[in-house]
């Protein structure tokens, strides 16, 4: 039961983040090739990530995801903010290239993270040194 509102919930997180995205690159560009263009490479660590949710079977592995599904929403939000609003450039765009790879490691380490969660059995604490 928990497991299907909680996979339901990252889903619609998911949509919300994707139209999100979609809009607001629609509102900096002139044109829908242009959000074309930009999106696979502003978006795929989400896109993996929704993957992951697809794949996932356990509830603690469901909130990591939707832990990790926020986190890259505000790195979006922020890096889009600082490169339309804050310091406006001509050539700031081409930043959104970026925003994806330079993700790259605190969302493996969070992917690293979910896939943990799930293998642990119910009530074991991640550090057993003193066992």
């Amino acid at each position: 039961m928990a497991q299907s509102r909680l996979k339901t919930c990252n889903h619609l997180v998911a949509l919300t983040i994707w139209v999100g995205s979609l809009m607001s690159l629609g509102a900096q560009t002139s044109s829908l090739l242009g959000v074309l263009f930009f999106m696979p490479f502003i978006m795929f660590p989400h896109g993996i990530t929704h993957i992951l949710i697809r794949l996932a079977s356990r509830p603690k592995t469901l909130g990591v995801l939707l832990f990790t599904q926020l986190a890259y929403a505000t790195w979006y939000g922020f890096w889009y903010i600082d490169i339309f609003y804050v310091h406006i450039d001509p050539q700031s765009p081409i930043a959104l290239l970026f925003i994806g790879l330079v993700s790259l490691p605190a969302m493996a380490i969070l992917w690293i993270g979910a896939a943990i969660a799930g293998r642990l059995p119910r009530g074991q604490l991640v550090s057993t040194a003193n066992t």
